[in-house]
């Protein structure tokens, strides 16, 4: 019987193949790498790095004081769909300000960042 699990078994094998990788890289431009394999792991992380560093470089242009240990980088995860993601977020600490009008806002700015 097929079944979803066969099919999916079937696609990784192909993609995972000398022609199935040649095909991957003509139509999409990318080296394909099975993604339970560690390189995936880490090509994934090194990725994050980078969107850190953009996103601390644009950022830092309105907010100097953000650093990029501001920026947390989570765990890669595989999803159900098997769609891959690394989740960026900020320290939440980072995030808050003081007023500028302290009699308005006593609590100060949350979430700066989105501010901006």
């Amino acid at each position: 019987m097929i079944s979803e699990k066969l099919i999916m078994e079937k696609v990784k094998e192909y993609a995972a193949s000398p022609v199935g990788r040649k095909a991957i890289k003509e139509k999409h431009s990318i080296d394909y790498v099975p993604v339970d394999s560690k390189v995936a792991a880490a090509r994934m992380c090194a990725t994050a790095l980078k969107a850190q560093k953009i996103l601390h470089r644009h950022i830092c242009d309105v907010i100097s004081s953000i650093t990029t240990d501001d920026i947390l980088i989570g765990e890669p995860t595989i999803k159900k769909d098997g769609t891959a993601e690394i989740i960026l977020s900020f320290r939440e600490d980072a995030l808050f300000r003081q007023s500028l009008q302290p009699s308005k806002y006593p609590r100060g700015v949350e979430d700066i960042v989105l501010h901006f």
